[in-house]
């Protein structure tokens, strides 16, 4: 499934495509751009949104038995869904202290899956994000500890 067969229930009486609320500017901006170029430019932006919010809300994770897991937190069900469209994985509902927080949980395979799908557009956890595609893709479990530290550290800041 393309990016742009996804939706997203924005509140509006039918549930719309996530991108029909963007079709209008975007084909301003594209006028004249053969379809195969503007669905691209379209789902390029969907990733690049879905980088952004998994930059804002999103956490990747290197456990000390060498799994990889990321996860995405928010409060709003709708934006988790509509990743969940994208990247796979299972939400979890917990309650917050005003209201209801939505996680959606990946591992493994599906996580560097989706991992690779958003790291050209990722800025503040790219070096995490591309550690955790190396270390799994080079199958590095003797190296767990040093991966860790370069996950984690990129995570912070250091």
């Amino acid at each position: 499934m393309s990016v742009s067969e996804l939706s997203l229930d924005v509140g509006v009486e039918e549930e719309t495509s996530f991108l029909e609320l963007v079709d209008t500017p975007l084909q301003q901006f594209a006028t004249g751009v053969e379809e195969s170029r503007f669905t691209k430019l379209r789902d390029e932006i969907m990733l690049a949104w879905v980088a952004a919010f998994f930059d804002a809300e999103g956490c990747v994770h290197l456990t000390t038995d060498g799994r990889i897991q990321l996860w995405v937190t928010n409060t709003n069900l709708d934006a988790i869904k509509f990743i969940q469209q994208i990247a796979g994985g299972s939400i979890q509902v917990r309650n917050g202290k005003n209201k209801k927080v939505y996680r959606l949980y990946l591992t493994c395979s599906k996580a560097i899956d989706f991992l690779k799908k958003i790291l050209p557009y990722s800025i503040v956890k790219r070096e995490a994000i591309f550690h955790a595609i190396k270390y799994y893709e080079n199958n590095c479990k003797d190296k767990v500890d040093e991966y860790r530290r370069l996950i984690n550290s990129r995570l912070r800041g250091d």
